[in-house]
């Protein structure tokens, strides 16, 4: 039985794909360096090490997700709608989308991954992630993704969606620390 299976996740956070400065160091899903302790705290089971040399690299899509999952009672699965970190040729420190033949090559993967696990609610980070879930035909909700200035909209429809269930912040999370 998996971490997320005792955990009784029915909901999946989902991000377009790994980012170089996040996932592509730490093979999670919008999860830097600076969060895998609370990565750790957060999914019993789970223990990621640090996989790079030198110091940590904090990225700010990790700080303003991980802002609000450390305020809920209830984690959420954090995926990708690519699980792995497509770059441009011969630079791995860049970022672009998946193509489409990337896309195909994983889309049995999610597919029988959420229905293995249940999942009865995707809230996607961004418009790219939630055309893609929308074909899970399960309920589909989508905050802005908090780059390229979204982060007041991303604060604002995560406490749309949450709520109430958003627990008062142990520290000022309006202001997330990223070094």
């Amino acid at each position: 039985m998996t971490a997320i299976e005792e955990l009784g996740a029915d909901t999946i956070w989902m991000g377009r794909d790994l980012g170089y400065r996040g996932g592509r160091r730490t093979g999670l899903a919008l999860t830097d360096e600076r969060r895998l302790d609370a990565f750790a705290h957060s999914y019993p089971g789970a223990t990621p090490n640090k996989a790079t040399k030198g110091p940590v690299v904090a990225e700010r899509t990790a700080a303003e997700i991980w802002a609000i999952l450390e305020r809920l009672d209830r984690r959420p699965l954090l995926w990708n709608v690519f699980p792995f970190h497509p770059h441009e040729a011969d630079a791995p420190m860049t970022n672009r989308k998946f193509s489409a033949k990337e896309l195909a090559a994983v889309s049995e993967l999610n597919h029988t991954l959420f229905k293995w696990l249940g999942i009865r609610r995707i809230i996607c980070i961004g418009q790219d992630a939630a055309s893609y879930a929308r074909s899970f035909g399960i309920s589909v909700e989508c905050v802005r993704h908090p780059s390229y200035g979204g982060v007041a909209d991303f604060r604002r429809g995560m406490q749309e969606i949450y709520g109430d269930s958003l627990a008062a912040p142990a520290s000022d999370a309006s202001q997330p620390t990223l070094f």
